[in-house]
């Protein structure tokens, strides 16, 4: 290292004292200072609520995801037949979430409702924007589904009507759970405020599924939040438990000896692998009856004895009670 490079411990110190001064300085100069290259999509830490069990087994998840995606086919085709206008509904997907939370995201006025769906526990909240709710109130009435300009609470008249519009789309529930149980849904209320509706605890964890409505060229969100809590008697039928079957030792050794019989039935095939050789197309063509075929090898050489294609022992060619043989000589095993 030579002497203008040599750096005094006096310089390091007051470098140490003084971090900004060369960047300062380097500022001044015109000269570009180099900043850490950060990554604007940062991983935003999450903690774990225990006090809110948001998890579900797979088995449960995907069952309740079929019938989710059965429910969006029956109603679209339903709908269809009974307003008699282009409608499509599609399951958006699955949440968990608390009561509160869930109430925090309902707009007021609106059309939400509550009903029983047995087999299941307890009452069900079902949300239909308010929109769509005119529309099909007005569709039922004979007019022509519009979306309403002015969003208010319903009418006594309307809120009966929309009562039917809701009760009509919870009966494709019906259809929709056949495959694990059948849900028959009753006592609807609906209401415009969500503040008057009888509804579970705060904390209550809910298993939140939401659909997108389209009737005609009015596109909304429909959605059905059942408490967690409500699966449990029907708990089997959507989440099947894994049954292990543990056999005893004389059913372990009849099965054993019923293969034993059966490979002691069965025929298979030997051969014996004399030479392999390779021959031009040509000498091929011209073989005919009468042809002789050196193999390259001695009668008296080591041939092979293959099952299923594959050589198990080594053997010698001989006679044996006046019939042609072979003797096993060696037994062939596999390297690994």
């Amino acid at each position: 290292m030579t002497e203008e490079n040599t750096i005094s411990t006096e310089e390091i110190e007051s470098m140490l004292d003084e971090p900004g001064t060369e960047d300062q300085e380097s500022t001044q100069q015109g000269e570009p200072v180099s900043t850490p290259v950060t990554d604007d999509k940062e991983d935003v830490l999450k903690v774990y609520d225990f006090s809110k069990p948001y998890s579900v087994s797979k088995n449960f998840r995907k069952s309740l995801l079929a019938m989710c995606e059965g429910y969006a086919r029956v109603a679209t085709l339903g709908m269809t037949l009974d307003y008699r206008a282009r409608c499509k509904l599609e399951f958006n997907g699955l949440q968990m979430m608390t009561y509160e939370e869930y109430h925090a995201t309902l707009a007021n006025p609106t059309c939400i409702g509550t009903a029983l769906l047995p087999p299941l526990q307890g009452h069900a909240l079902f949300n239909l924007d308010l929109s769509l709710a005119f529309a099909l109130v007005k569709r039922l009435l004979g007019g022509r589904p519009e979306p309403e300009t002015n969003l208010r609470q319903f009418t006594d008249i309307e809120l009966g009507i929309s009562g039917s519009v809701v009760n009509n789309l919870l009966s494709y529930l019906e259809d929709a759970s056949s495959k694990f149980m059948t849900i028959h849904p009753e006592d609807v209320v609906i209401e415009s405020n969500p503040e008057y509706l009888n509804t579970p605890a705060a904390g209550e964890t809910m298993i939140y599924l939401e659909f997108s409505m389209e009737i005609d060229d009015l596109k909304g969100n429909m959605s059905l939040c059942i408490p967690s809590i409500a699966f449990e008697p029907v708990r089997g039928q959507f989440d099947p438990a894994e049954e292990f079957v543990q056999r005893d030792y004389s059913g372990v050794a009849v099965e054993r000896q019923d293969v034993i019989n059966t490979l002691e039935d069965t025929t298979t095939e030997l051969v014996v692998k004399m030479a392999e050789i390779e021959m031009p197309f040509n000498i091929l063509e011209g073989l005919e009856e009468g042809s002789v075929i050196d193999l390259g090898t001695g009668t008296n050489d080591t041939m092979e004895l293959e099952l299923q294609g594959k050589p198990i022992f080594q053997c010698k060619a001989g006679h044996f009670n006046g019939n042609r043989a072979i003797e096993l000589t060696e037994k062939i095993t596999e390297e690994y």
